[in-house]
């Protein structure tokens, strides 16, 4: 198991160190930019804080994380924070191995473990700070040992100690307070367990649920003002409110069409494997469904709020592709390879992953990868004492990663018409600015670079205390702007 772990380490460092990119804006303003805040003072606040609806759990993991990474002399490294995640993230494709052991022999924990490794959604998401990516990945872990520790209960074997249902409820409990739309999975696995395993030892897997619950009532009053806030108030928000719609509606089929979109040809077979592994991964299959169902009846989707399924996905299909491979077949002669055909399998599935990665999910890294690599080369540039995002009507500033990238104590604004230039010019010496808006720039700008539309620019000079347009002053960003609100 350990080549394979270093092997998928490996992979995802290579994408995180080679061209990082964000997957969505909120991996950065929901946890890498309030962590930042946290510990400097300066942080881009979007409404979502203003409105109270988010949990200070995981930025507070993070700026632990990056104190850390300060101590050592890499400053608040966001790229530090993404490596400890990535390598966290190896615990899935061991507990995969694990369960496809347990459910198709040494095929089924070779499959498991290659498909969780190196399949694209798993490498991306390893890195990432999105709170469904981490809650997801506590999800796919706890439901794989509560499928292991089930089938032990229904062959007869056994019997789990009290410690495991309630590490597996602890696993829950965390998935339920860093992303509380992931319920309906984690209820599945609470109710398997309790009608399963006995009584008892279900209900020691609802207590360890509730502790990190209990924890979080608390973290809420405390930060927030009343227990379990991040939760009810955003129910409140986006489900009463409907204020998530503003970010747009999509239709129930979402979710397969993004499959479709990013995993092309190969959801084919993975689909093939997975219906024929489901019927011994019964659970897994159960939580798969309950959380796409639950997230395809809301009208705000994003792929990434069923990255929890994907595991899960990944490991019925691997059991599901040692169940077919073990099948009997018509034989045309003795088989004189020196490679088992498992083995040849694996290095198929690795190809797979391989391909799709590099054909379904080369716009996503291109398109987003622009605006972090220029932020970070601003906070390069000597001598920086202001930099200014002058963005128009467009919303592209969600993407440059905040204070949590340029990590510089220098003030950052907003500008969004000619008029905010001229208002605020004196309090930045760097801008960056979408292309076309390079002829209508002072003269006295040089360019630094550009990358995919977006440019860097310096001018010499000092910069002059100014106060407007200040980015970490509006209490609105991050909502839609209305089209036409701003003249050119």
């Amino acid at each position: 198991m350990l080549p394979l772990l270093l092997a998928a380490l490996l992979a995802r460092l290579v994408f995180l160190f080679v061209g990082p990119f964000y997957i969505r804006p909120d991996e950065v303003f929901q946890a890498l930019e309030p962590a930042h805040r946290l510990l400097t003072g300066h942080g881009v606040i979007t409404w979502e804080w203003h409105e109270g609806i988010r949990s200070w759990l995981l930025p507070g993991l993070i700026a632990a994380i990056m104190q850390a990474s300060a101590w050592v002399g890499l400053g608040h490294s966001t790229l530090v924070v993404q490596g400890v995640f990535a390598t966290l993230s190896l615990a899935v494709v061991a507990v995969a191995v694990r369960c496809g052991q347990a459910f198709a022999g040494r095929t089924g924990a070779l499959f498991c473990g290659v498909l969780t490794a190196f399949w694209p959604d798993t490498v991306l998401d390893g890195s990432h700070t999105l709170s469904e990516s981490q809650a997801g990945n506590l999800l796919a872990i706890g439901t794989m040992l509560a499928s292991v520790m089930l089938r032990r209960a229904w062959a007869g074997g056994r019997q789990a100690s009290s410690w495991e249902p309630c590490g597996i409820g602890l696993l829950l409990g965390f998935a339920t307070i860093l992303r509380f739309q992931l319920i309906p999975g984690v209820a599945v696995v609470l109710v398997a367990a309790w009608l399963t395993d006995g009584r008892r030892r279900g209900a020691v897997m609802l207590l360890g649920a509730a502790l990190p619950l209990a924890g979080q009532a608390v973290l809420d009053t405390m930060t927030l003002g009343a227990p379990l806030q991040s939760i009810w108030k955003n129910l409140e928000v986006n489900l009463v409110e409907h204020r998530a719609d503003l970010f747009g509606r999509s239709s129930p089929a979402f979710y397969l069409f993004e499959m479709v979109q990013y995993w092309g040809a190969a959801l084919l077979p993975l689909a093939a494997c997975f219906v024929a592994g489901v019927r011994k991964a019964r659970l897994a299959g159960l939580v798969v469904a309950a959380v796409i169902f639950s997230h395809s009846v809301i009208a705000h989707k994003e792929f990434s709020f069923i990255a929890g399924t994907v595991p899960l996905i990944l490991v019925v299909a691997g059991i599901g592709g040692a169940m077919l491979l073990a099948r009997p077949g018509p034989r045309s002669g003795p088989n004189r390879s020196r490679i088992p055909p498992a083995s040849w399998a694996a290095l198929a599935i690795v190809a797979m992953c391989v391909t799709t990665l590099f054909s379904g999910y080369k716009s996503l890294r291109r398109d987003h990868a622009s605006l972090p690599s220029l932020m970070r080369q601003a906070r390069q540039v000597p001598g920086l004492c202001g930099l200014a995002l002058y963005v128009g009507e467009q919303q592209w500033w969600i993407w440059t990663g905040g204070y949590s990238l340029l990590d510089r104590d220098v003030p950052l604004y907003l500008l969004r018409a000619p008029a905010d230039f001229a208002t605020a010019a004196s309090g930045f010496d760097a801008l960056l600015v979408d292309e076309g808006v390079l002829a209508y720039l002072p003269t006295s700008y040089r360019l630094v670079r550009c990358l995919h539309g977006a440019c860097l620019l310096h001018r010499d000079g000092s910069c002059l205390p100014n106060g407007s347009h200040l980015m970490q002053d509006e209490a609105g960003l991050g909502l839609p702007i209305q089209p036409g609100s701003i003249r050119w």
